[in-house]
Protein backbone atom coordinates (compact mmCIF):
# COMPACT_ATOMS: atom_id res chain seq x y z
CA UNK A 1 0.00 0.00 0.00
CA UNK A 2 1.67 3.29 -1.26
CA UNK A 3 1.16 5.96 1.44
CA UNK A 4 -1.22 8.86 0.94
CA UNK A 5 -2.76 11.78 2.82
CA UNK A 6 -4.93 9.49 4.51
CA UNK A 7 -2.05 6.83 5.50
CA UNK A 8 0.82 8.93 6.62
CA UNK A 9 4.16 6.72 5.47
CA UNK A 10 5.94 5.11 8.64
CA UNK A 11 8.93 5.65 9.35
CA UNK A 12 11.87 3.05 8.38
CA UNK A 13 14.10 1.16 10.56
CA UNK A 14 17.36 3.88 10.02
CA UNK A 15 14.69 6.77 10.33
CA UNK A 16 13.49 5.38 13.66
CA UNK A 17 17.82 4.18 14.74
CA UNK A 18 19.05 7.88 14.08
CA UNK A 19 15.87 9.28 16.19
CA UNK A 20 16.91 7.13 19.21
CA UNK A 21 20.40 8.13 18.88
CA UNK A 22 19.52 11.50 18.61
CA UNK A 23 17.04 10.99 21.85
CA UNK A 24 19.84 9.47 23.69
CA UNK A 25 22.74 12.48 22.88
CA UNK A 26 19.87 15.01 23.91
CA UNK A 27 19.06 13.00 26.95
CA UNK A 28 23.21 12.63 28.05
CA UNK A 29 23.50 16.59 27.11
CA UNK A 30 20.30 17.57 29.42
CA UNK A 31 22.05 15.77 32.32
CA UNK A 32 25.40 16.49 31.79
CA UNK A 33 26.38 12.72 31.43
CA UNK A 34 29.23 12.04 29.09
CA UNK A 35 29.98 9.36 26.47
CA UNK A 36 33.01 8.31 29.34
CA UNK A 37 30.17 8.27 31.97
CA UNK A 38 27.93 5.90 30.40
CA UNK A 39 31.25 3.60 29.36
CA UNK A 40 32.10 3.63 32.91
CA UNK A 41 28.63 2.69 34.00
CA UNK A 42 27.50 0.09 31.67
CA UNK A 43 31.10 -1.68 32.33
CA UNK A 44 32.42 -0.79 28.72
CA UNK A 45 36.46 -0.61 28.23
CA UNK A 46 36.54 2.82 26.36
CA UNK A 47 34.00 5.36 25.16
CA UNK A 48 35.09 4.19 21.55
CA UNK A 49 31.76 2.00 21.48
CA UNK A 50 29.56 4.64 22.97
CA UNK A 51 30.44 7.21 20.49
CA UNK A 52 30.03 4.87 17.34
CA UNK A 53 26.35 3.38 18.99
CA UNK A 54 25.14 7.39 19.01
CA UNK A 55 27.05 8.17 15.57
CA UNK A 56 24.68 8.98 13.33
CA UNK A 57 27.39 8.40 10.91
CA UNK A 58 27.17 3.94 11.48
CA UNK A 59 25.22 1.80 9.93
CA UNK A 60 23.74 0.45 13.74
CA UNK A 61 21.12 1.25 16.85
CA UNK A 62 21.57 1.79 20.07
CA UNK A 63 21.60 -1.59 21.74
CA UNK A 64 18.20 -1.68 24.10
CA UNK A 65 20.93 -3.37 27.34
CA UNK A 66 21.98 -0.45 27.93
CA UNK A 67 19.08 0.62 29.01
CA UNK A 68 17.92 -2.25 31.51
CA UNK A 69 21.66 -2.10 32.22
CA UNK A 70 21.78 -0.97 36.49
CA UNK A 71 24.46 1.33 35.36
CA UNK A 72 23.21 3.38 32.66
CA UNK A 73 21.97 6.75 34.11
CA UNK A 74 18.57 6.64 35.88
CA UNK A 75 17.48 10.15 34.51
CA UNK A 76 18.45 9.51 31.19
CA UNK A 77 16.90 6.31 31.26
CA UNK A 78 13.86 7.62 32.09
CA UNK A 79 13.81 10.42 29.71
CA UNK A 80 14.62 8.22 26.74
CA UNK A 81 11.82 5.76 27.73
CA UNK A 82 8.95 8.68 27.98
CA UNK A 83 10.04 10.34 24.44
CA UNK A 84 9.44 7.05 22.94
CA UNK A 85 6.44 6.23 24.53
CA UNK A 86 5.53 10.22 24.00
CA UNK A 87 6.10 9.29 20.11
CA UNK A 88 4.41 5.99 20.19
CA UNK A 89 1.12 6.83 21.40
CA UNK A 90 -1.00 8.67 19.20
CA UNK A 91 -3.10 11.74 20.95
CA UNK A 92 -6.38 10.70 22.02
CA UNK A 93 -8.75 12.71 18.78
CA UNK A 94 -12.71 13.46 19.98
CA UNK A 95 -14.04 10.55 17.69
CA UNK A 96 -12.30 7.96 20.01
CA UNK A 97 -14.04 5.96 22.36
CA UNK A 98 -13.91 6.69 25.86
CA UNK A 99 -12.28 3.03 26.64
CA UNK A 100 -9.26 3.66 24.11
CA UNK A 101 -8.82 7.10 26.40
CA UNK A 102 -8.63 5.75 29.40
CA UNK A 103 -5.72 3.60 28.09
CA UNK A 104 -3.64 6.54 26.53
CA UNK A 105 -4.47 8.24 29.83
CA UNK A 106 -2.96 5.22 31.71
CA UNK A 107 -0.17 5.43 29.23
CA UNK A 108 0.12 8.91 30.53
CA UNK A 109 -0.17 8.67 34.07
CA UNK A 110 2.64 5.78 34.15
CA UNK A 111 5.17 7.68 31.93
CA UNK A 112 4.53 11.00 34.85
CA UNK A 113 4.96 8.25 37.45
CA UNK A 114 8.39 6.89 36.21
CA UNK A 115 9.63 10.22 35.26
CA UNK A 116 8.50 11.89 39.03
CA UNK A 117 10.34 8.65 40.36
CA UNK A 118 13.18 9.15 38.83
CA UNK A 119 13.56 12.61 39.30
CA UNK A 120 12.70 12.49 43.12
CA UNK A 121 16.29 9.72 43.10
CA UNK A 122 17.69 13.61 43.99
CA UNK A 123 16.18 15.59 47.03
CA UNK A 124 15.94 18.51 45.05
CA UNK A 125 14.01 19.24 41.64
CA UNK A 126 16.24 20.61 39.17
CA UNK A 127 15.49 23.30 36.47
CA UNK A 128 15.87 20.51 33.80
CA UNK A 129 13.56 17.92 36.08
CA UNK A 130 11.45 20.44 36.29
CA UNK A 131 11.49 21.13 32.75
CA UNK A 132 11.07 17.39 31.64
CA UNK A 133 8.38 17.10 34.51
CA UNK A 134 5.97 19.56 33.02
CA UNK A 135 6.15 18.02 29.79
CA UNK A 136 5.21 15.32 30.95
CA UNK A 137 2.58 16.59 33.32
CA UNK A 138 1.39 18.65 30.22
CA UNK A 139 0.71 15.55 28.41
CA UNK A 140 -1.15 13.79 30.86
CA UNK A 141 -3.20 16.28 32.06
CA UNK A 142 -4.50 16.73 28.11
CA UNK A 143 -5.06 12.94 27.96
CA UNK A 144 -7.19 13.03 31.05
CA UNK A 145 -9.28 16.39 30.41
CA UNK A 146 -10.10 14.11 26.85
CA UNK A 147 -11.25 11.95 28.55
CA UNK A 148 -13.04 13.29 30.93
CA UNK A 149 -14.52 15.57 28.01
CA UNK A 150 -15.72 11.85 26.37
CA UNK A 151 -16.87 10.19 29.90
CA UNK A 152 -19.09 13.68 30.48
CA UNK A 153 -20.10 12.90 26.92
CA UNK A 154 -20.86 9.06 27.75
CA UNK A 155 -22.74 9.81 31.03
CA UNK A 156 -25.26 12.89 28.87
CA UNK A 157 -26.02 10.50 26.53
CA UNK A 158 -26.67 7.39 29.01
CA UNK A 159 -28.83 10.23 31.03
CA UNK A 160 -30.73 11.17 27.21
CA UNK A 161 -31.53 7.47 26.97
CA UNK A 162 -32.76 6.44 30.36
CA UNK A 163 -34.83 9.87 30.30
CA UNK A 164 -36.21 8.66 27.45
CA UNK A 165 -37.07 5.10 28.27
CA UNK A 166 -38.70 6.46 30.86
CA UNK A 167 -41.59 8.54 29.46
Amino acid sequence: MTPNRLTPARPSAWDLALLTKGLVRDALSLYGVSHAQVARGLGLESTARVDACLSDARDNQVPVWWLMHPGFPAQVRAHVIEEIARRASPEPTAAETPERQVMVALTRVGQFTTAAAATMLDAVISVDDAAQLLRVIDSAQCALGGLAARLRQRLDTGRSITVRGQS
